[in-house]
């Protein structure tokens, strides 16, 4: 079967499985690792230590994939940011991402900050040598951040969450309210004082119609199609 062939079944088996209410879903914003971000709409920011800037991190797309290097100076920071809306009754805010870090020297590196659009409030993670840490609790979650985990965090009411991390609850919490972050998501390199290299292999996130299945499905299509076109490169 020709690659074409292989995408289009793909994606008519995804649609298939679809259930009706997932075509209601008041949005859903997928970034797959194809361009660099601010060309898909997401703001790009970074900075060296000085202002204005006067260098910026080393990054480029390699299989599908977004690379982000800032070992030449741990002063080098970079992430990327987008609007966050709220979910209604009845909706959930869901995002999910797969990453690894390949270097992380400092503390922390490499993380995503989801702040609610209604009131100040935040969830954050960040990459440590042993782990995941949740910034608001302080606490890590043991997993190898130099191999792939896919993550997928869900609110119904931007007050509590869940975190899941290749398909298994990890985490339970709170969004930390003494803040002045609101409205907006953001994924990467933003630690000052630590230097790294990470691999953004896709970072979506939406406000889905409760239970969340079909974007998942959908998210699953979207993997296959991508794996698909890798091993076709890869020949």
């Amino acid at each position: 079967m020709t690659t074409r062939s292989q995408i289009s079944l793909a994606l008519v088996c995804t649609l298939c499985a679809l259930p009706a209410s997932a075509t209601a879903e008041p949005y859903w914003i997928a970034y797959e690792g194809n361009d660099f971000p601010e060309n898909e709409g997401w703001t790009r920011v970074y900075g060296d230590g000085h202002w204005p800037p006067q260098d910026e991190p080393d990054r480029w797309i390699e299989n599908g994939e977004l690379v982000i290097d800032t070992l030449r100076d741990d002063q080098l920071w970079e992430y990327y940011e987008r609007l966050l809306l709220d979910p209604a009754d009845g909706e959930v805010f869901v995002a999910e991402w797969r990453f690894r870090s390949e270097l992380l020297y400092g503390t922390r590196d490499n993380g995503v900050v989801i702040a609610r659009q209604g009131v100040p409030g935040f969830a954050g993670f960040q990459v440590t040598a042993n782990g995941v840490l949740v910034r608001v609790d302080d606490v890590t979650l043991p997993v190898d951040p130099s191999v792939y985990h896919e993550y997928q965090f869900q609110s119904a009411d931007m007050v509590a969450y869940d975190l899941f991390i290749d398909g298994e609850h990890a985490y339970a919490g709170m969004f930390e309210t003494d803040t002045f972050l609101q409205g907006f998501i953001a994924f990467g390199a933003g630690t000052q004082g630590a230097s790294s290299v990470s691999h953004w292999d896709h970072f979506r996130f939406g406000v889905v119609p409760e239970p969340a299945t079909g974007i998942l499905i959908l998210a699953t299509g979207v993997n296959v199609i991508k794996r698909i076109r890798r091993r076709e490169i890869s020949r």
